[in-house]
């Protein structure tokens, strides 16, 4: 129950971070999130860059865009996500924001 509890804490200051870039969490499962890029079209080439840097890192097994949604598909190893890789993602968001 606590790991739940800490679990849904965490999504939800991801989801309020995410946001401010743009980003909306839309499907969530642990090893799995798909995500809404808002605008991407008038940033495409930062889109291509945060996604291969994103396929770089080690948490992350892979990841899928799809053009006619606007959606990225990321699958990741749930088992070794902490504190640090989140911190981790926040910064390449950032660094492309």
């Amino acid at each position: 129950m606590l790991i739940a509890l800490k679990e849904m804490m965490v999504r939800r200051n991801v989801e309020k971070a995410l946001m401010s870039y743009g980003v909306q969490i839309i499907h969530f499962i642990p090893g799995r999130l798909r995500v809404k890029l808002h605008d991407w079209q008038h940033r495409e080439q930062l889109l291509v860059n945060l996604i291969d840097d994103l396929r770089m890192d080690k948490s992350v097994a892979s990841v899928h865009f799809t053009r006619e949604t606007g959606t990225a598909l990321i699958h990741y190893d749930h088992s070794t996500v902490n504190d640090d890789t989140l911190k981790r993602w926040m910064r390449l968001f950032q660094k492309y924001a």
